[in-house]
């Protein structure tokens, strides 16, 4: 599904995300293609970095957008 949970699961690193990742969430159900290529703007967002700069990566980055490559993918 393209609903994420918005709780504290989103890692500060990628705080920049989250905008993005609110809408999808917001429009899963009533028009999910939106969804989606409001997700897959925020992967795009992360490969480039914030303002054009890498963000610092960890595990928890790392994970969170294995999780968010996951979720495109079912789609």
């Amino acid at each position: 599904s393209l609903g994420i949970k918005m709780s504290s699961s989103v890692p500060v690193e990628l705080n920049f995300l989250t905008p993005f990742l609110a809408r999808a969430h917001e429009m899963a159900q009533s028009q999910p293609v939106m969804a989606y290529y409001c997700k897959y703007y925020a992967v795009s967002l992360a490969l480039k970095g914030p303002n054009s700069t890498k963000f610092k990566r960890s595990p928890q980055t790392d994970a969170f957008l294995a999780y968010l490559f996951d979720s495109l993918e079912e789609v």
